[in-house]
């Protein structure tokens, strides 16, 4: 009888302590499943704790692991990513190293997998981690939740198994950068969720950091919702809208906004000849004159406001404004 390949997919970085405890637990669970031909890829992310050398024993020991070692740390997305392309198995754990994932759990996925299911993923009822990051990462998910255009999984980890189908898509879509649960949403298998309580990492430092996590967070947010584009179009708009020269005159005086001065289109920005502390702001045949502080601080700062009506053609103003270059401050 043909047996089924099942790949574990697990990335490690500096995880030197539990690489093999890992390799032993996964090997306990396989001798409950006969029916099951199973591999294990994992994927070094350039560690500097001696984690390669151990992986090397390892799959020199036993033929049914592989290994990757990164050339360099490719973060702790394009990593596992890189990994999961790369895996044969009909069906996909993915899973950490560090036992925060627990082998234990991997039966109770095959056996949703069996069922029909092409997604299966494990989710937090509670954690023994940080009550802090728990409550951060809650709040996050529900709001989330509530910008996401597609229906996400919370408190799911990326922790679970993928089925061949579900791979070749996420192939298909070629996204070396993801936010895998939203990824997952985006295919559309509706998921097996299988509850479990998240325990500590077993061994180590976790070398996750608050940066790290707004960084995963921030991609979940830009990757599947309208929103943040259409806050940004809305004050882009507001920013780029023309300047009236009172407005720009305001701007050199106070000396704010005057890098916008020179994109704006339709108005020039000239050094006065005459008087080189003052500026002269050309706009559809109109001139305004803004007086600037003196440099060296000992006259109280100057500003003179006058216009003078230019009825030659608005083409003229505009070749007389480019014979001194423009301004920027």
């Amino acid at each position: 009888m043909t047996q089924t390949l099942v790949t574990i997919v697990t990335g490690c970085y500096n995880e030197v302590e539990n690489v093999r405890p890992l390799y032993e637990a996964l090997q306990a669970v396989f001798a409950t499943r006969p029916q099951y031909r199973f591999e294990i890829l994992y994927i070094d992310n350039a560690s500097q704790d001696g984690t390669p050398e151990i992986l090397r024993a390892i799959a020199a020991e036993d033929p049914s692991v592989k290994v990757i070692l990164n050339a360099r740390n490719f973060g702790h997305i394009r990593s596992p990513m890189h990994a999961l392309m790369e895996a044969r198995g009909d069906g996909v754990i993915l899973m950490a190293s560090d036992f925060q994932d627990p082998p234990e759990m991997i039966p109770r996925f095959l056996d949703a997998w069996e069922s029909g299911h092409k997604v299966v993923m494990a989710v937090k009822e509670r954690s023994e981690e940080s009550w802090l990051l728990y409550q951060v990462r809650e709040r996050y998910y529900r709001l989330l939740a509530r910008m996401s255009d597609v229906t996400l999984v919370n408190q799911a980890t990326g922790f679970g198994l993928y089925d061949r189908v579900v791979v070749e898509a996420i192939r298909a879509i070629d996204d070396p950068y993801p936010y895998f649960r939203g990824l997952i949403a985006d295919i559309g298998f509706e998921p097996a969720r299988v509850p479990f309580t998240q325990p500590r990492r077993r061994r180590g430092i976790s070398t996750q950091n608050w940066y790290t996590l707004y960084d995963y967070a921030f991609l979940g947010i830009v990757n599947h919702s309208k929103i943040p584009l259409r806050i940004a179009t809305i004050q882009g708009n507001d920013l780029n809208r023309r300047l009236t020269p009172a407005e720009i005159e305001r701007d050199l005086l106070t000396r704010r906004r005057v890098a916008s001065v020179e994109r704006l289109p339709g108005t020039r920005v000239r050094r006065d000849k005459a008087e080189p502390r003052c500026f002269v702001i050309s706009d559809a045949g109109a001139e305004h004159v803004a007086g600037l502080a003196d440099p060296s601080g000992n006259e109280a700062a100057a500003r003179t406001e006058r216009q003078v009506e230019d009825h030659r053609a608005q083409e003229g103003v505009a070749e007389r404004a480019a014979e001194a270059p423009a301004v920027f401050l």
